[in-house]
């Protein structure tokens, strides 16, 4: 994660203005880059350098200076005008990056500039809950962006994806349009982007929709984050049975592969397979990590484990020769492969910071491990070792009980507890957590769990190449590929 953070610090270019340059676009990436940088001040002792914040948030407020207060390319700067349009994709950037000034910083120029949006979405949007992007296009004679066929792309790559910027710019500000506007967005897409049985529409995966994965993932973000705002159960739990039934077959496969199209095949590597996007990965961690801490459902940890041990961590690519790719993430063509662009990397450490703030908890005055994770936290701190066995040392920081999920893969059986240095005789279970009584254990005194890692093999066949892939597993992690692949050679 602090590789990654150095890497978006290399992208700012000092030769046009220490602007984002040479990724998807300016001003997408400029928000994504204020949105995950920000996060990780929050959960580590990382801190924007000065020269780089005063120098970003001289380039937001500038490309947020137009007529209608969007995030777009600025058409007045020589080298950036061949490359500003009106994008529908960027309006949740636009927020993200606004909210996380508002949350992190307290920044009044944000809530305005946010506030603004939220007056031209109004002014812009029909009853449904859709914005008329080309009346804008035509009231600020900035043309729209480019599409390859105009009119097959859901709304989930516009409206849908901003729901949940928009309700973090309600939590920051409490501005009450936010919200009002949120709801609207939010209602659509429960009707048309989900359903009640859980399938993901036709519409959404047929080969005439320019599908994004993870703009539709997005999109279920937000709709768990409007539910639990508005304290409105059926999205999440619309939300719950999309993940069950439809978000493994369509979206990701069991180790990690998630391609960037859903729908029509725009980006393909030479198989004719979708080229693989690692902040769809991200998404799908990120809406079981909400499942799990809105719904309850811990189970979903399991699932958020493997999908960082077995692709997001071995996908980060590592080159000290060049800044701008180490600790980078990426599009990658290989379904086992590694790649580099900053709006999937910024995602992906906006991913990684959350589950960061998840893996340890506090509720009813105990303490939960729910990830087995190392991390440094006011309630606990873990160390974790891996190897034919996985080691987990817990210190409590504060004299309480502490539980410790282990994963429902784990043979029980193989499960030894040492608390203080001496073995327990009998391990007591609360639901997936292990229990320690705090009458046990004191403050800042070690629990010590080991427990076998199961090996196993699991078959992932590409849709359109039909090319097969075996994983050799142990636990939550691959240990090797036949045949063999990118991200698990040199490890």
């Amino acid at each position: 994660m602090m590789l990654a953070a150095q890497c978006h610090l290399a992208w700012l270019n000092p030769e046009k203005g220490f602007y984002p340059t040479g990724g998807f676009e300016v001003a997408h990436d400029t928000g994504r880059w204020w949105d995950a940088m920000l996060r990780m001040e929050q959960v580590s002792s990382f801190s924007i350098p000065a020269w780089a914040e005063e120098a970003m948030l001289a380039n937001l407020m500038n490309l947020t200076d137009n007529q209608v207060g969007l995030l777009m390319n600025d058409p007045k700067i020589p080298w950036m005008k061949d490359k500003a349009f009106i994008n529908p994709h960027n309006l949740r950037e636009g927020f993200i990056a606004v909210a996380a000034l508002a949350r992190f910083r307290n920044s009044k120029w944000a809530a305005a500039a946010g506030h603004r949006m939220l007056k031209t979405i109004e002014q812009y949007m029909d009853a449904d809950g859709r914005i008329d992007f080309r009346a804008i296009s035509e009231k600020t004679a900035i043309p729209m962006r480019p599409s390859r066929m105009e009119g097959k792309s859901d709304r989930t790559t516009c409206e849908g994806r901003a729901i949940e910027g928009i309700i973090w710019f309600y939590e920051a500000t409490g501005d009450p349009l936010a919200l009002e506007i949120a709801s609207h967005f939010a209602e659509y897409h429960y009707n048309k982007t989900v359903t009640e049985d859980g399938n993901i529409p036709k519409t959404i995966i047929s080969p005439d929709n320019i599908g994004h994965n993870h703009s539709y993932l997005g999109t279920l973000r937000g709709l768990i984050l409007y539910g639990v705002l508005a304290n409105e159960k059926k999205y999440l739990n619309i939300v719950a049975k999309t993940y069950e039934k439809s978000i493994w077959k369509n979206n990701i496969s069991f180790s990690g592969w998630a391609p960037h199209d859903l729908g029509m095949a725009r980006f393909s590597n030479e198989d004719g397979d979708p080229e693989g996007d690692p902040a769809s990965c991200g998404d799908v961690a990120q809406i079981a990590l909400w499942l799990a801490r809105y719904s309850g459902r811990t189970d979903l940890y399991d699932d958020i484990e493997r999908l960082v041990r077995a692709r997001i961590l071995p996908s980060q690519v590592y080159d000290e020769s060049d800044p701008r790719r180490n600790g980078a993430w990426g599009i990658y063509r290989h379904p086992f492969g590694k790649g580099v662009i900053l709006d999937v990397f910024a995602a992906v450490l906006h991913t990684l910071t959350d589950i960061c703030n998840d893996i340890v908890s506090v509720h009813d005055d105990e303490i939960y491990i729910n990830m087995h994770f190392e991390n440094e936290s006011p309630a606990a701190d873990i160390k974790v070792t891996n190897g034919n066995t996985r080691t987990l040392s817990v210190r409590p920081r504060e004299k309480k009980s502490l539980n410790i999920r282990i994963p429902g893969w784990v043979d029980r059986n193989t499960v030894r507890v040492w608390i203080c240095g001496e073995k327990a005789c009998e391990n007591e279970y609360k639901g997936n957590y292990l229990h320690v009584d705090s009458s046990c254990i004191g403050k800042g005194e070690e629990v010590r769990i080991e427990f076998d890692l199961p090996k196993y093999e699991t078959e992932e066949v590409m849709k359109t190449s039909k090319r097969t892939f075996h994983l050799h597993w142990r636990g939550d992690e691959v240990v090797s590929c036949e045949p063999e692949v990118p991200i698990y050679t040199n490890r």
